[in-house]
């Protein structure tokens, strides 16, 4: 019962110091980007971005906390073969359809123009490199919160938000700052939490594997067509719905009205988060 008090106590500490640090780069390096990037290009920034929601969730198929969940149940009963099994499974399906979301998204970009017209071609790259970031980023913090790694996670949380605004300063006061420069910065500042999970997350990893038992099979798919279903019908098209209202926006006001709605929603948000008034 102590091991359990001390767990939840140390990821409150750790999620709580983190959560404020992580507000704080967050909003600087929120403020420096407005200050530098003209109203259209942030709205151009806001809707490209707004495509990471919609494709963790198809890559994750929007089951990542019951993966979680799972994988601690399991933990927790010193279950080997089941964890081998969910986490090769899982581990293996992500990347098999982050693969064909990339390959899909590159020969259906005239189809995605309608919503994002002509940007989505020419920050394609750049976009689906901060995809590619954030499907990492998510892999390794995965791992790490199921073994209830909770200061490595939010060592990985805050060192993106310490990376992010650095580069974005450095970056501000020598080339300057630009849409395909700000997704750049975003995704290097990924990147860099991932290398600082690493360092935990391989460790685990390794001894998940050499742990000799057998994978057990046919565990995602056990998940996925039971507590799974309604989830991932329910998870994506939440997810879907934030490019969607962005892509309205664009086509039936202007993108400077995309720009506008999206630093209203974080202005609340933000305040909301400080005053936490419900």
């Amino acid at each position: 019962m102590a091991s359990i008090r001390n767990k939840i106590g140390e990821g409150v500490l750790y999620s709580s110091l983190g959560n404020l640090l992580i507000k704080i780069f967050a909003a600087l390096g929120y403020f420096l980007v407005l200050r530098k990037l003209s109203l259209p290009d942030y709205g151009i920034f806001v809707l490209l971005t707004s495509v990471i929601g919609p494709a963790a969730a198809i890559v994750f198929l929007s089951i990542d906390r019951i993966f979680v969940s799972k994988y601690a149940q399991a933990l927790a009963q010193q279950d080997w073969a089941f964890m081998k099994g969910l986490f090769k499974e899982y581990y293996v399906m992500s990347t098999a359809l982050l693969v064909i979301l990339v390959i899909a998204g590159f020969f259906l970009r005239d189809l995605l123009t309608r919503f994002f017209d002509v940007y989505i071609i020419q920050f394609f790259w750049s976009t689906v490199a901060l995809v590619f970031s954030q499907f990492l980023m998510n892999q390794v913090s995965l791992f790490l919160e199921s073994n209830e790694k909770f200061r490595q996670i939010s060592f990985i949380q805050t060192s993106e938000s310490i990376a992010r605004v650095v580069l974005i300063i450095a970056f501000s006061y020598t080339v300057g700052l630009s849409i395909n420069i700000v997704l750049l910065v975003y995704a290097v500042a990924k990147l860099t939490s991932v290398l600082v999970g690493l360092v935990s997350f391989i460790p685990l990893a390794f001894q998940l594997k050499k742990t000799p038992v057998v994978s057990e099979k046919g565990v995602l798919k056990q998940i996925v067509f039971t507590v799974g279903k309604w989830e991932i019908v329910r998870n994506i098209f939440e997810q879907f719905i934030q490019p969607v209202k962005y892509g309205l926006l664009k086509i039936f006001v202007n993108i400077e009205a995309v720009a506008i709605f999206d630093f209203a929603q974080n202005i609340y948000s933000f305040t909301g988060s400080l005053f936490p008034v419900s």
